[in-house]
């Protein structure tokens, strides 16, 4: 079995094993019951949010781009919602590549310069939710009867604050490798120390080195602090929306209410969720991610008609953020010709003219 079924297999696992407990003691019949109590009227504002979010992604990476090719930002939510839309049907977050490949190859864009945009937009994500993460819950109280256990590991308030507590630690060392990985003497440190390693192969020593001159290479496009601001700028008005849109949908659930704060917690607790490799659409850890936040935020009893609740409210924003992504992305590929094939199996273009 090759490496990437080996991956695979194990992705399907992780969302058999998380499905299996966000379903467990949860009665079908009261979960249809809730799902069919719904307000769907809330979809709209929902959707319409999402999708401004979206275009908050498709300005901030308009930006990482702009040292490598000038593209307007309504050019750049094709390629994105591209990416989102294969990130939520194929496994490997495929969409990755397929924005990088297709910004290469109608804008005649280095392939390897709009990947590592990508890269960048990446990091900013991660370092952006950690410290949001820190921010949020600094202020929004948590249940302090939450307990939950899975095998031997027990999930409760006193755990989650040093958790926070040591993630504002990680936060502040990742920003400063960071910013150290960008003078040379300190790169060049590194790599030596990499390539001097016994243990290490000499495959991944070459993987490990091509990352960081890709990390690097794309970061020459925040030489600029005009650029630097409006990538701040935008990564905080991605995840602010993106919180928006959970609080709002909320309340088409007449014994579910998220406040502002509340959906932005659990906005940044799905999104670490989801980090974990899994299948595609990222099914199982979306659903496990949301319910736990809901519980130690309080929002949910803790019984197991607060978990059905949960579930519910999972499982519609969960299928509604697919559905506005994956149904533009296909119309966009739609649009420009392109195939599924042509986007997992071509070779990167570095030189490529743009389309006529």
């Amino acid at each position: 079995m090759t490496r990437k079924r080996i991956q695979f297999v194990l992705s399907l696992l992780v969302t058999v094993v998380c499905l299996w407990w966000a379903f467990r003691g949860v009665e079908l019949r009261k979960l249809w019951e809730d799902l069919r109590q719904i307000n769907y009227w809330w979809l709209i504002p929902f959707c319409a949010v999402t999708f401004l979010s979206m275009y908050f992604r498709a300005m901030r990476w308009k930006y990482l781009l702009e040292p490598i090719v000038d593209i307007p930002s309504h050019k750049v939510f094709p390629p994105l919602i591209i990416c989102f839309a294969l990130n939520g049907m194929l496994p490997g977050r495929a969409g990755e590549f397929a924005r990088a490949y297709l910004v290469s190859r109608d804008y005649r864009a280095r392939f390897s310069s709009a990947l590592a945009t990508v890269v960048v937009e990446r990091i900013a994500d991660g370092v952006g939710l950690l410290a949001m993460l820190v921010v949020i819950f600094a202020v929004v109280p948590l249940n302090d009867q939450l307990s939950v256990q899975f095998k031997n590991i027990t999930i409760d308030a006193a755990t989650l604050r040093t958790l926070v507590n040591r993630l504002l630690v990680v936060c502040v060392v990742l920003l400063a490798g960071t910013i150290l990985m960008l003078w040379g003497p300190f790169r060049r440190l590194v790599q030596t120390i990499i390539v001097r390693l016994p243990l290490l192969p000499h495959k991944i020593k070459e993987r490990i080195a091509h990352f960081i001159e890709t990390f690097v290479h794309g970061f020459h496009s925040l030489r600029s602090p005009r650029i630097i601001f409006w990538v701040v700028f935008h990564t905080l008005t991605v995840w602010l929306t993106v919180g928006w849109s959970l609080s709002l949908m909320s309340r088409g659930f007449s014994d579910l209410h998220i406040s502002f704060s509340q959906g932005m917690a659990t906005a940044i607790i799905i999104c670490i969720a989801i980090m974990i490799p899994a299948a595609p659409g990222y099914w199982g850890l979306y659903e496990v991610g949301c319910i736990l936040s809901l519980k130690m935020l309080g929002v949910v009893p803790l019984d197991d008609a607060g978990h059905a609740l949960a579930l519910s409210y999972s499982l519609i924003v969960h299928t509604f953020q697919l559905v506005c992504t994956i149904g533009p992305g296909l119309f966009f590929l739609w649009r420009r010709h392109v195939g599924l094939s042509e986007l997992t199996h071509a070779e990167p273009p570095e030189n490529s003219p743009p389309n006529s």
